[in-house]
């Protein structure tokens, strides 16, 4: 039987590999085939995300909202039914729906808290390390909870799709930078998974994945879960093209 993650815990982590992701996407494409400290220097990020930082609400939305819903509830498609049913036509509005998703006043305020949080480093030109996520996340009673396994296949999406998100909101023609993603799968992964930093930094990078994904079945659905994702946006590039 799969083992099950806090929904706090999933939640905390999927919103910073949202940021992260969708921060990244914007960072690399005004930074191609520039080093790491280039990239993640403060004054550089706060110097790209100046024009991007009213997008982010609405690619919170549009990414997290099916996400969140899939965490707290057990029939999902029920779920989405009932949402576009109570708030048709009547003009609700992200918060309404995200309220809806969260299901429970204290988880929601738990996402609101984060999503703050996560935005004030981007403002600092910063993404939160390891240690600054797990102590500052919020750590409720949770009463939800979801499968480690589709969690991570959740949250390889997260990352692929706000990474997209950034590089398409920064318009300009940069592809998927492969390091990026993978620095970052394996730094939420770790945060989805076990809520602590990496033991041995100093393992091969495999080694390391291991560890964050807590097992070889975790291992393959992320490992499955992102070629998904690459085979799905070059369908869509031939598409475009």
């Amino acid at each position: 039987m799969s083992k099950q993650i806090n929904s706090y815990q999933a939640m905390a982590a999927m919103t910073r590999a949202f940021f992260e992701a969708f921060g990244c996407g914007i960072i690399d494409s005004n930074y191609p085939n520039s080093d790491f400290a280039t990239r993640n220097d403060e004054k550089n990020i706060k110097q790209v995300m100046l024009n991007h930082y009213e997008s982010i609400s609405k690619k919170y939305f549009d990414i997290m909202f099916p996400i969140i819903v899939r965490i707290q509830y057990n029939d999902v498609e029920q779920a989405l039914n009932d949402a576009s049913r109570n708030f048709a036509n009547k003009g609700a509005s992200i918060l309404d729906y995200l309220r809806f998703a969260c299901r429970e006043e204290e988880f929601y305020n738990a996402l609101v808290s984060e999503y703050q949080r996560n935005f004030g480093f981007l403002l600092k030109g910063q993404f939160s390390t390891i240690p600054e996520h797990v102590e500052g996340r919020i750590k409720g009673e949770y009463t939800a909870c979801i499968d480690e396994a589709m969690a991570i296949n959740c949250l390889v999406r997260i990352i692929f799709n706000a990474y997209v998100a950034g590089l398409k909101d920064a318009n300009k023609k940069q592809h998927i930078d492969q390091s990026s993603i993978l620095r970052m799968l394996l730094i939420n992964t770790q945060l989805l998974i076990n809520d602590c930093k990496l033991s041995n930094t100093d393992s091969s990078l495999p080694e390391q994945f291991l560890e964050a994904c807590g097992s070889e079945e975790n291992l393959n659905v992320l490992i499955n879960t992102m070629n998904d994702m690459y085979r799905d946006l070059a369908d869509e590039d031939k598409e475009v093209n």
